[in-house]
C-alpha cells in the first residue's frame, strides 16, 4: 500500500492513515489504548481506590476503551453501550480471559 498521509488524533490516540493500492482509497484506523490499560491497572493496583468506592456506595468495577467495546462487537457481537451492567458482567466473565485486563477491582463483581 502506498502511503499518501495521515493524521493523529492526540485526545483519542486514534491514528488514520490514508493510502492507494490497486487503484482503491483505502483508510485504515489505529488505536493505541496503552494509556488506557496502564489507566486501569493503576486504579486496580491503587488500595484507598476500591475501599473508598465501596464506602461512598459506588464502585468503579470494569473501564472499557471505545476501541475494546467495537472489538466486543465485531467478534462476539456484543454491544455494551446497549446492554444492562449485569449483562456487561455476565459477558466478562464468560471472556475474562480475553478481557481480564478491564476490571478496575480485583474483587468478585
Amino acid at each position: 500500500m502506498q502511503i499518501l498521509g495521515y493524521e493523529v488524533d492526540p485526545v483519542s490516540g486514534e491514528r488514520v492513515t490514508y493510502g492507494a493500492q490497486a487503484g482503491q482509497f483505502i483508510v485504515k484506523r489505529e488505536r493505541d489504548i496503552a494509556p488506557a490499560m496502564d489507566y486501569t491497572k493503576a486504579l486496580r493496583d491503587a488500595s484507598g481506590y476500591a475501599k473508598q468506592g465501596i464506602k461512598d456506595s459506588f464502585q468503579h468495577c470494569v473501564h472499557i476503551p471505545d476501541t475494546v467495546a467495537a472489538k466486543m462487537m465485531t467478534d462476539h457481537g456484543f454491544d455494551v453501550y446497549r446492554r444492562s451492567a449485569k449483562e456487561i458482567r455476565l459477558f466478562l466473565r464468560r471472556h475474562r480471559a480475553e478481557y481480564a485486563n478491564l476490571f478496575v477491582t480485583a474483587g468478585k463483581i
